[in-house]
């Protein structure tokens, strides 16, 4: 694994031991661990991991290092998106009124939680225009133990969600703000910026797939855009 780290910049990472995604900082590397502080729960103590047990999301340059590092909210923005991001950073910015994300005045949420979870909190919702609570799992095909993909219904419903609300910006969240998240980005762009035409849509420069913390679940995108 490449070591192209640079000692107190952000990254994100895959533990593989938890299955979590964390927002790290990195203290200490060798050959065989590194050492890592929790930014995401804000914890003082350090981390140690072998670096097989570490899967990088973002390896980063120097000049990308110093732009995170003043970043308030590691995210996408388009001109239709304001932020596509996990279940726990919406609650945590909902309680400041959303200032990180400057302001939400005329923005939207479209909320993916697992099935059979709770919703977000109604003090989240009702500081957005507009919320649309869905809940899918996080695969591509039937697992044959009772989990299904997002169907053609529900991606009708996301759809007719973003066509009513075009005018309007966009905060999307799933639980880790990764892959579901951004595959519903994907069609609120194609919908919002680009009429629907998925052909420009495709072969225009894409923020979401461009950026490095994003995964996006494209079976998403597809049952949205009606496929």
């Amino acid at each position: 694994m490449k070591k192209e780290f640079i000692l107190g910049a952000k990254y994100f990472i895959k533990d593989l031991i938890t299955e979590n995604i964390l927002e790290i900082q990195i203290t200490q590397i060798n050959e065989i661990e590194l050492s890592f502080k929790n930014l995401s729960k804000n914890e003082d103590i350090e981390h140690y991991r072998e670096i097989e047990q570490v899967k990088i999301v973002s390896i980063i340059d120097e000049l990308e290092a110093m732009r995170l590092n003043n970043q308030e909210v590691f995210t996408v923005k388009t001109d239709s998106i304001k932020a596509i991001l996990s279940r726990e950073e919406v609650e945590k910015y909902g309680k400041t009124g959303f200032k990180d994300l400057n302001e939400i005045k005329n923005t939207v949420l479209i909320s993916i939680t697992e099935p059979g979870s709770d919703y977000l909190t109604e003090n989240v919702r009702k500081q957005f225009d507009e919320t649309l609570n869905i809940q899918f799992w996080d695969i591509e095909e039937a697992d044959g133990q009772g989990k299904e993909p997002l169907d053609k219904e529900m991606g009708k419903k996301i759809k007719h969600f973003i066509e009513s609300n075009k005018e309007k910006q966009f905060v999307i969240n799933c639980e880790a703000g990764i892959s579901r998240s951004a595959g519903v980005g994907f069609a609120v762009r194609c919908i919002c910026e680009f009429d629907s035409n998925k052909y420009l849509a495709a072969t225009s420069h894409n923020p979401i797939s461009n950026h490095h913390r994003y995964f996006p679940n494209l079976v998403v995108y597809d049952r949205i855009m009606g496929e």
